[in-house]
């Protein structure tokens, strides 16, 4: 009862947390989804018949507004060519990108950053963090769904996740 009590809240912090501060931030818009996808890296490999391409070294990825940083990234398409998931790794991977001007910037860093852009889901693992200005949610294991804008913190075995909720400033509340 007490874990069920307990992971309960945490989903309810965290989607306080979401709501109260830009959850729409890591939503694709329809052009992010047209533009192009810029990567370097200090290598690169592509296999054809698995469909995959695969980055290593200092490998920095740009679109639009957003960017990422790993050692090392694996990018999967499926039969249309289409991106399936893109697996970043590093120690730690991290990204950030600023969805409008006028909001905060969203960062992210976990040692596997995994991302599937058909479902929509972003899964941040080992070590993981996401914050946007002065708040912050870290655990080994976030779940995060652009469509449903629900973030999750799994629970880990001996693992607990923290979430810290800055003080409310006037520039902040003001993008509400």
């Amino acid at each position: 009862m007490l874990r069920r009590t307990t992971r309960l809240l945490v989903k309810v912090c965290i989607l306080f947390f979401l709501y109260s501060h830009q959850a729409t931030a890591l939503e694709t818009s329809e052009a992010e989804k047209t533009t192009p996808i810029e990567i370097r890296s200090d290598a690169a490999e592509f296999d054809d018949t698995k469909g995959t391409a695969t980055y290593h070294g200092h490998v920095e990825m740009i679109q639009d507004c957003k960017h990422l940083f790993s050692d090392q990234l694996v990018i999967t398409r499926d039969n249309h060519n289409k991106i399936e998931k893109m697996i970043a790794t590093g120690i730690p991977a991290f990204f950030f990108f600023q969805p409008d001007p006028n909001k905060p910037t969203v960062k992210g860093q976990a040692e596997t950053i995994q991302y599937f852009p058909k479902q929509e889901n972003i899964i941040l693992l080992t070590n993981a963090t996401l914050n946007q200005d002065s708040d912050t949610i870290t655990g080994d294991h976030l779940t995060y769904s652009l469509k449903s804008r629900e973030l999750v913190a799994v629970p880990q075995p001996g693992k607990r996740t923290t979430i810290i909720l800055g003080p409310q400033t006037k520039t902040s509340t003001s993008n509400h």
